[in-house]
C-alpha cells in the first residue's frame, strides 16, 4: 500500500485491499495514467464510488439548502468536501460520513441552534440520532455526559446517508472533558479563513486548503482517537491539497494555532514533498511517546483518559465480573452451534427501562468479559456477541427482544445478523464493533466511540 501511494503501481497491493480503503476510484485512475489494465473487480468498485458520492450529494445538498433557508450557515470539511472540492475526481476521495460544522450562533445557545437543525434535518428525510435531548434514539453512544464536538448524528432514510454535524472541528481530549478553549479558538480560526462555494447551487463554506491539510489532517490523525494512526489517503491528501499552498503557508499556520510540533511530528511519518508515508499502527508505547512529545500543544491524551476512567472504574470492576459468567456460559454454548433459543429468550420480559448511560457500560462491561475470555475482536462472532448482550439486558429487566434477519420493521437493516429491539428502537452494538453495515471500510457508517 505505501508503494501504491507513494506513486506506485496499483499492481503494489492487492485488489482487494485496494478496495477495502476505499482506493478504487485512484487506482483506476493511476492504471490508467500507467497504460495498466484495470481488473474487473477493481472497476465496478470505482462505478459503485462514483454512484455512492452523486447519492451523497443530492441528500446534502438537501439538508444544507433547508439550513440555509433557516439561516444556519455550514461548513464542510474532511472527506466529502475533499472528494467534491479538491479532487479532480470525486471517486478518487472515499469517505464514510460528511462532516458539516454548523456556525456558532452569536448568543452562545447551542441547544436552540441544534433543536432547529435538528427539526429541518427530520422534516428534509433524516433519523435523528446523538445527544439525547434531541433524539431518543439509542443508536448513538452520546449519553447526558457527552460534551463532544458532535452536536447531532442523521442518517438519511432513503439513501442511508450518514452525516455528523459538529459544533467543533476539533475533538477533545476525551468526549466528557470541558477544557476545550483550544479547540474552540481553532474552530474559530478555520471558519474565519474559510471559502463559500457552492454544493447543489447552495452556498456553504469550506476550509482553506491551509486548514483542511493542518486541522482537517494532521490535526485530526494525531489529537484524536486515531493517536498517529495513518490511513493511505492521508498521503494523497497532504499531496493534493499542498498543489494550492506552500510549505511555509503551513508551517505559518501552525505557528498560529500553536501546533508546530504536531505538524513537525506528522511529517516525519507523511510528507509527500519527501516520498515519505509510515503506515505501520504505532504500538502502545510509540503512542504514549507521541502523546509526552506533544503534550504542551495538545495536553496529554494518555493522562486525562486515565483520570477519565478512574471516575469509573469501580463500576466497570463490578460489571465485568458479573458479566464474564454470562460470556462463558454463551462461549460454551456456541462451540455446539447456535442454538435455537438462546438463554436470554427463556427469561421473562420485565418493565426495567434502559437509560444511554446504562446501555453503554453494558456494552463496555460485555466487551471486556469477551476480552477476558480470550475473544478480542467479538463482532466477529456477531450472533454469539448479540446474544451475550441480551441476556445482561434481559437479566436486569430489561424488554429487548432479539429480531432475525428479515424479521423486523420495515425500514431495519437486518441484511448482516441479527439485532436487539427495545419497543420500536434498535439498538445498535457500536462499541462491540457491530454495526449495521457490511464490513468495508468505504462502506461502513464510522463506528460509535468507544467508552474506553
Amino acid at each position: 500500500m505505501q508503494a501504491f501511494v507513494v506513486g506506485g503501481s496499483p499492481g503494489a497491493a492487492p485488489v482487494e485491499v485496494l478496495i477495502d480503503n476505499g482506493l478504487a476510484g485512484y487506482a483506476v485512475a493511476r492504471a490508467a495514467a500507467l497504460g495498466e489494465p484495470v481488473a474487473s473487480r477493481l472497476r465496478q468498485a470505482w462505478v459503485s464510488l462514483s454512484a455512492r458520492h452523486l447519492v451523497t450529494r443530492r441528500a446534502i445538498g438537501g439538508l444544507v439548502a433547508a439550513w440555509a433557508a433557516a439561516g444556519i450557515e455550514t461548513l464542510v470539511f474532511k472527506g466529502f468536501a475533499l472528494a467534491e472540492f479538491v479532487y479532480a475526481e470525486p471517486s478518487w476521495r472515499a469517505y464514510s460520513d460528511v462532516d458539516v460544522a454548523v456556525r456558532p450562533p452569536a448568543d452562545g445557545d447551542w441547544s436552540a441552534l441544534t433543536a432547529r437543525a435538528a427539526a429541518i434535518a427530520s422534516a428534509h428525510g433524516f433519523r435523528i440520532h446523538g445527544r439525547p435531548e434531541f433524539s431518543d434514539d439509542f443508536d448513538s453512544l452520546h449519553g447526558t455526559s457527552y460534551v463532544g464536538p458532535s452536536l447531532l448524528q442523521l442518517v438519511h432514510k432513503q439513501s442511508g446517508t450518514s452525516v455528523d454535524v459538529h459544533c467543533r472541528v476539533i475533538h477533545n481530549g476525551h468526549d466528557e472533558s470541558r477544557r476545550v478553549s483550544r479547540q474552540e479558538r481553532i474552530t474559530d480560526a478555520v471558519w474565519r479563513d474559510s471559502q463559500a462555494v457552492t454544493l447543489e447551487g447552495v452556498p456553504i463554506r469550506i476550509p482553506s486548503a491551509v486548514d483542511s491539510a493542518l486541522v482537517g489532517l494532521v490535526l485530526q490523525r494525531t489529537w484524536s482517537t486515531d493517536s498517529s494512526t495513518l490511513r493511505p489517503q492521508d498521503y494523497l491528501d497532504l499531496m493534493t491539497l499542498s498543489a494550492s499552498f506552500n510549505r511555509a503557508a503551513l508551517e505559518a499556520r501552525a505557528r498560529e494555532l500553536d501546533c508546530s510540533a504536531t505538524l513537525r511530528h506528522f511529517l516525519a511519518r507523511c510528507d509527500p514533498a519527501k516520498g515519505r508515508v509510515d503506515l505501520r499502527p504505532p504500538n502502545a508505547a510509540t503512542r504514549f511517546l507521541y502523546d509526552v512529545l506533544l503534550a504542551h500543544e495538545h495536553g496529554s491524551r494518555t493522562l486525562q483518559l486515565r483520570l477519565h476512567e478512574l471516575r469509573y472504574l469501580p463500576k466497570r470492576v463490578v460489571g465485568t465480573t458479573r458479566e464474564l459468567p454470562n460470556v462463558l456460559k454463551h462461549r460454551f454454548i456456541w462451540r455446539s452451534g447456535a442454538p435455537p433459543v438462546w438463554p436470554a429468550e427463556k427469561l421473562a420480559a420485565g418493565t426495567t427501562p434502559l437509560d444511554r448511560e446504562s446501555w453503554r457500560l453494558t456494552q463496555f462491561t460485555v466487551r471486556r468479559a469477551f476480552q477476558l475470555s480470550g475473544v478480542w475482536r467479538p463482532e466477529l462472532q456477531r450472533d454469539l456477541a448479540t446474544a451475550a448482550v441480551l441476556y445482561a439486558l434481559r437479566k436486569r429487566g430489561v424488554p429487548v427482544e432479539r429480531v432475525e434477519p428479515g424479521a423486523g420493521a420495515a425500514g431495519s437493516s437486518h441484511a448482516h445478523g441479527p439485532v436487539l429491539r427495545l419497543g420500536e428502537r434498535e439498538l445498535c452494538l457500536g462499541a462491540l464493533g457491530i454495526t449495521r453495515e457490511p464490513n468495508k471500510a468505504h462502506q461502513r457508517s464510522k463506528r460509535e466511540p468507544r467508552p474506553d
